[in-house]
């Protein structure tokens, strides 16, 4: 169980403040002042608690990450026609044919100018399909830095703790 979970894409640590039940019930998560959650959860129910924590990760990235595409889609003068938020297991986003990017919520573990590369990276997929010379000269237009930062990028997966990945 973690004792707390810093959400680098805000800027926000949360305490967490596990409350063991020995109901069966499913586990709740309720988010206090102060950067504070409690969790209650059936004692030893593992999947249902950190399903609880990756629920509340996404509902988090659902509200904030729109908030950064819109701003970076304004900045750059493109628009994104819809947004999907989920968690994946292996990629930061990709983006459609038909229009749509897709998030995953683990990016609220990762530092906002990462955060922004990989909005960035979707983005430039809008004018290029794949990953030419052109598409990352289209990249680096959008961020002079986009180079050095994505050569991090995955490195960072490592930062994603254990429990938002599904136990299947």
């Amino acid at each position: 169980m973690p004792q707390t979970i810093d959400l680098k894409a805000i800027g926000r640590s949360f305490e967490v403040i596990a409350n063991p039940s020995a109901s069966t019930c499913i586990s709740t998560l309720y988010a206090k002042p102060n950067n504070k959650i409690l969790l209650t959860h059936p004692q030893g129910d593992l999947d249902g608690t950190f399903g609880c924590l990756r629920a509340w990760v996404q509902k988090l990235a659902r509200l904030h990450l729109p908030v950064v595409v819109n701003e970076m889609a304004e900045k750059h003068h493109v628009e994104v026609k819809k947004l999907i938020i989920r968690t994946q297991k292996t990629r930061w986003g990709s983006y459609s044919n038909s229009g749509t990017m897709s998030l995953n919520s683990k990016l609220m573990f990762l530092e906002k100018q990462y955060v922004e590369l990989v909005i960035l990276h979707e983005m430039a997929h809008m004018t290029y399909h794949d990953h030419s010379q052109k598409f990352w000269a289209h990249l680096v237009s959008f961020e002079p830095h986009a180079l050095e930062l994505d050569k991090h990028l995955n490195k960072l997966a490592r930062e994603i703790p254990v429990w938002m990945h599904e136990l299947a």
